[in-house]
């Protein structure tokens, strides 16, 4: 008789990560719970296990994401537990992947498409589906839903029941616009997952779309009382719905009933702003500057719960600089977007803002010099094309700025020909398009040539358009455009 040995740590702490992973791909809490303390079972049999670590990083981002625990420190020590991972098991997709959810969560954009990319590099035939998920829902933040509908199609067709793979299917359907295909999608997942909320939330959502608004309601009003954790969450999305038509006293009831106990992400910062938001819009402006203030002091890390969203002390300091602007008072306005860049981490987006705030008080030069500053700033791979849109801002608030001139504005196209190998290699046809508008407005049409010749190479062809559109009209007359039209295929 052969005698049988028990197995050994390692083997012992895969299997109990196998147990984990089956466990989280359960709805409910029981099963989080339950994942959580088999993932801490499987590093005290091996306390190296980097795929252990990912699994407790998933546990806890997938607490704090569902509003079971309101902790801020959760996503960090979900970002914590995945970077352990990474160190652990480098080349394990898991890892990774575990990373990349870990970085949504704290609304980590860069970190979380550079860890997803890198989870997908990675991926083979046995990796768990919940990696290419991780990849599908970063591609759907970066924008790019067809290629995220492709993934998720993928891991539909060999796992139909997975309602975690129709849920982002059916967020990407609904960025898209394709109101019904999404609607189909949420309902499968309600139907596999009956304890997974988020589909029913979504699902109001595409009926919000539609104009279908008692129905968005009914399902907000079954939520609420089925997954009372839910309903912070909840009266922020109806209060938004009735922000976006204009309703700003009805979006101030509901946000009153609205109680977090985070301040960071969507929490009670993002209550303070819609309040004072609403106020503002109202016409009750003395009420709304103290609520932007105490979102800019006390709720730094605010935002309307978005990866890809618009850091809310950010607006607000934007908001108060307008009104500034509107009393008059443009050092203090001017004081305020100074001090907003010193201490927000400088996105594009503020950037851009803070431009277009100074142009719309008359303040071109200030608009030009913030804009020469983000033309400057490497906002990272990921945010390359994107700033095409910061010379197209350049070039009209230069030209707003000094309304004589005629020539071109050297420094902006210099400027754009040291980013132009990024914007090429991360771009799309829109920000190349948006770099031959830059070109144009600048005053070199020849080079703006150049850009429309990129947009044509990655499949660009509306030429035809080019003519009414009024910045890119003067392209027609170039020899270069007559060139590529020829090169289009023929219907």
């Amino acid at each position: 008789m052969v005698e049988q040995t028990a197995p050994g740590p390692l083997l012992a702490s895969a299997e109990l990560v196998l147990r984990g992973e089956r466990l989280l791909d359960e709805p409910d809490r029981a099963s989080v719970a339950s994942a959580e303390a088999v993932f801490k079972s499987a590093l005290e049999a091996d306390p190296g296990d980097g795929a252990a670590f990912a699994g407790l990083a998933r546990a806890i981002a997938i607490r704090y994401s569902r509003r079971w625990e309101e902790d801020d420190a959760l996503p960090d020590r979900a970002l914590d537990l995945a970077r352990k991972s990474v160190v652990a098991s480098p080349d394990d997709p898991r890892a990774h992947g575990a990373l990349a959810l870990a970085a949504l969560v704290a609304e980590d954009a860069d970190l979380a498409f550079d860890e997803a990319d890198r989870a997908w590099a990675l991926r083979s035939a046995t990796t768990p589906a919940w990696v290419a998920e991780a990849w599908a829902q970063t591609m759907s933040v970066r924008g790019d839903h067809k290629a995220a509908i492709q993934a998720l199609e993928e891991i539909r067709a060999s796992q139909p029941a997975r309602y975690q793979t129709w849920q982002l299917l059916g967020i990407a359907r609904l960025e898209l616009g394709e109101l019904n295909e999404a609607e189909r999608c949420f309902r499968r997942s309600r139907l596999l997952a009956p304890r997974f909320p988020l589909s029913l939330i979504q699902l109001a959502r595409v009926y919000d779309r539609m104009g279908r608004r008692d129905y968005a309601v009914q399902i907000f009003t079954d939520v609420t009382r089925d997954f009372p954790e839910e309903r912070g969450r909840i009266l922020v999305r109806m209060s938004a719905s009735l922000i976006g038509r204009g309703k700003y006293a009805e979006a101030m009831s509901g946000l009153d009933q609205a109680k977090f106990r985070t301040k960071r992400g969507l929490g009670e910062g993002t209550v303070v702003y819609m309040k004072a938001l609403c106020l503002e819009k109202l016409g009750r402006v003395e009420e709304a500057v103290p609520l932007y203030n105490r979102v800019i002091q006390e709720f730094p890390a605010a935002s309307y719960g978005s990866i890809s969203g618009d850091n809310l002390a950010a607006s607000s300091y934007e908001a108060v600089a307008r009104i500034e602007m509107k009393r008059g008072r443009q050092d203090e306005a001017v004081r305020l977007m100074e001090e907003a860049m010193t201490k927000q981490k400088p996105t594009l987006s503020l950037y851009t803002s803070l431009a277009t705030t100074y142009g719309d008080y008359g303040l071109h030069a200030e608009a030009v010099k913030v804009l020469k500053r983000a033309a400057a700033t490497d906002f990272g791979p990921r945010k390359a094309g994107l700033k095409s849109s910061v010379y197209v801002a350049w070039a009209r608030q230069a030209r707003a700025a000094d309304r004589d001139a005629t020539g071109p504005v050297p420094e902006l196209l210099e400027a754009l020909e040291r980013d132009a190998t990024a914007i090429r290699a991360r771009g799309q046809i829109g920000d190349f398009l948006e770099a031959a508008r830059a070109c144009v407005l600048a005053g070199d049409s020849a080079r703006a040539i150049g850009w429309l010749r990129a947009a044509v190479d990655d499949g660009y062809r509306k030429l035809d358009w080019i003519e009414s559109d009024k910045d890119l009209a003067p392209l027609v007359r170039e020899r270069g455009f007559e060139e590529l039209s020829r090169k289009l295929p023929r219907p």
